[in-house]
């Protein structure tokens, strides 16, 4: 399982910043349902096995917890936003993504975070049961702030009111 998982998850990764281009979005919108195909077939095995291994994590419940919480949420945002481009909602679609990818992005986190921690807190197994939380929640956090700070079509709202394309 985690063979699928850590594939899986790493291809989301990469690709899931090509989702979210503009000009590919408006020039190329094949090119874009083929990503998020791509994206959404990773997500779904890699979630799956998320889940599967959430329940045997080195730390615990806590780690337990706060991984297949995070398993459940990714795939959980993937699903709605794919629900609500399949019925048309482009803007929830696209807000749902967003969220989808802030998940996904805790790999990213993770990585930099457990080594500092298990420094930190000097044992291993503290800095896995606050990293299975620390990765994904202030990423869930920022992705929301940041959804706060742009329109419906994108363009992100400037504290002076002025526009620019997010």
């Amino acid at each position: 399982m985690d063979h699928v998982h850590f594939t899986c998850g790493g291809i989301a990764l990469i690709v899931g910043p090509f989702s979210f281009r503009r000009d590919a979005l408006a020039q190329k919108p094949a090119v874009h349902r083929a990503i998020g195909w791509l994206y959404m077939t990773c997500v779904l095995l890699s979630g799956t096995a998320a889940l599967l291994m959430a329940t045997n994590s080195i730390a615990g419940i806590a780690s337990h917890l706060g991984f297949g919480i995070l398993g459940v949420l990714w795939l959980g945002t993937s699903v709605v936003g794919l629900a609500h481009v399949k019925r048309g909602n482009v803007v929830a679609h696209r807000r749902w993504m967003v969220r989808s990818y802030a998940l996904c992005f805790a790999a990213a986190t993770l990585r930099p975070q457990l080594p500092i921690l298990a420094l930190a807190f000097g044992d291993f197994q503290t800095a896995y049961r606050v990293v299975s939380w620390s990765c994904w929640v202030p990423n869930l956090i920022f992705a929301e702030l940041w959804l706060r700070r742009t329109r419906p079509n994108g363009t992100w709202i400037r504290a002076d009111g002025a526009r620019r394309a997010a």
